[in-house]
C-alpha cells in the first residue's frame, strides 16, 4: 500500500462487509438479504476494529493491484536470483521520504533482466508496502530505484526462489520471446 493509501470501502472483517459512510459510521450488509443494520461499536470496540482493519486490510490490499509477470519484467530495473547475506535496521529519512526500515544486502547469483552489482542493498520500509527478506534464503526479485534505493515491490512478483519456479518460467520465457 502506497503512503495517503485509504482503506477501500468494502473491506471484509469478521465475515462481515462494512461500509465507510464517516469515521465511526458503519453498516452491516446483512449476506442475501441486502438490508442494512447499524452495527453499534463501543470505544474497546472501535479499537479493536481499528486494528483488526490495519493489521488484516494493510497488508493485503495493493492500490494499483497486482501487476501481471511480463508487466513487472518490463517496468523494473532488473530482475535477479539472489540470496540474502545481511541486514541492516535504517533510520527513517530526514526529509520523511522513506520510514525506518530494513536495508538487505542481497548477493546475485543471477542477472535475468537489466544490469545490477554483484552485491545490492534492497531497502524494505516498515509499513504496508514492506517487502520481508530471511537471512540465507534465495529470492527471485524485481528490483525498482526509488529516491536513491533499490526496493522490490511488495504487490509485485518478487518472492522466495523456492516458491516462485511459475513466475521464474514465465520470465524465462520472455528472455526468449526477447532474443528471437
Amino acid at each position: 500500500v502506497q503512503r495517503g493509501a485509504a482503506i477501500p470501502a468494502g473491506a471484509e472483517i469478521f465475515g462481515l462487509r462494512l461500509k465507510f459512510d464517516s469515521m465511526w459510521s458503519l453498516a452491516r450488509t446483512t449476506r442475501g438479504r441486502g438490508e442494512n443494520r447499524p452495527l453499534r461499536l463501543s470505544a474497546i470496540g472501535k479499537v479493536a476494529l481499528s486494528i483488526e482493519l490495519i493489521s488484516s486490510t494493510a497488508v493485503a490490499v495493493c492500490v494499483d493491484g497486482r501487476p501481471s509477470v511480463a508487466s513487472e519484467y518490463r517496468t523494473s530495473r532488473s530482475v535477479v536470483i539472489g540470496t540474502v547475506i545481511g541486514e541492516q535496521s535504517l533510520p527513517k529519512t530526514e526529509d520523511d521520504y522513506f520510514r525506518d526500515g530494513t536495508l538487505y544486502r542481497v548477493k546475485t547469483t543471477k542477472i535475468l533482466r537489466g544490469a545490477i552489482a554483484p552485491t545490492m542493498g534492497i531497502f524494505s520500509e516498515n509499513s504496508s508496502g514492506r517487502f520481508p527478506m530471511d537471512l540465507g534464503h534465495e529470492y527471485l526479485s524485481f528490483v525498482y530505484a526509488e529516491d536513491g534505493r533499490l526496493r522490490a515491490d511488495n504487490c509485485g512478483n518478487s518472492g522466495l526462489l523456492s516458491r516462485s519456479s511459475r513466475i521464474l518460467q514465465q520470465v524465462q520465457k520472455l528472455i526468449k520471446e526477447q532474443r528471437d
